[in-house]
């Protein structure tokens, strides 16, 4: 999605998801938070936890992402990379990913994260309903689930089928529309407590 985030509507866009990440994630509390993908946001940097980290999507690359190279590194699935380091102040613009994993393969132990925001994590996935179905796995109860994603049933979603072929947006899937979503995190039994749509 690099090269679309750098392009204008790519740019607005993720300045409105991360008003709305840095509004929904402010007064979330725990111990352990993980950004799964997207490092041009930086969807954790208002919450203040004391832990907290981007992982990386497997087929994502450090150069999608602005490292101070000189504070961290990125180790390969399951292994963290300097776990008590965590992401940036507001203010700091250096995005430090800690690991590259498959959304549906978490490396993280059942019932261990407070916060886990998945960023078009589930455009990107192969399989979203296994990334979700990972993502109760890894959160503790009443653990909070953020996601951001492009509603296929917009204008910009349906704009996507027109465009996605000239380059103008990224080549993701359809997406996971909005019912479809509802009725998976019902599923799962994910009470759902806001939703924006923008």
């Amino acid at each position: 999605m690099q090269h679309w985030t750098d392009s204008a509507l790519g740019h607005y866009l993720l300045e409105w998801e991360q008003q709305r990440c840095d509004e929904a994630v402010a007064d979330i509390f725990g111990y352990h938070a993980v950004q799964l993908g997207l490092p041009q946001l930086q969807g954790l940097r208002s919450n203040r936890m004391p832990h907290r980290w981007l992982a990386l999507h497997a087929g994502e690359t450090v150069a999608d992402a602005k490292i101070d190279t000189k504070a961290s590194t990125v180790a390969q699935a399951g292994q963290v990379s300097g776990a008590e380091q965590d992401l940036p102040r507001p203010g700091d613009d250096a995005v430090r990913p800690s690991l590259v994993t498959d959304a549906a393969a978490l490396p993280f132990a059942e019932s261990s994260l407070d916060l886990l925001l998945m960023p078009h994590t589930l455009e990107s996935s192969a399989d979203p309903h296994a990334a979700l179905r990972e993502a109760v796995r890894v959160l503790v109860p009443e653990g909070r689930l953020v996601i951001c994603g492009l509603n296929p049933a917009s204008l910009l979603g349906l704009q996507r089928g027109v465009e996605r072929s000239a380059g103008h947006l990224p080549d993701l899937s359809l997406g996971v529309g909005y019912w479809r979503l509802r009725d998976w995190l019902r599923l799962l039994s994910f009470e759902i407590e806001a939703v924006q749509f923008g």
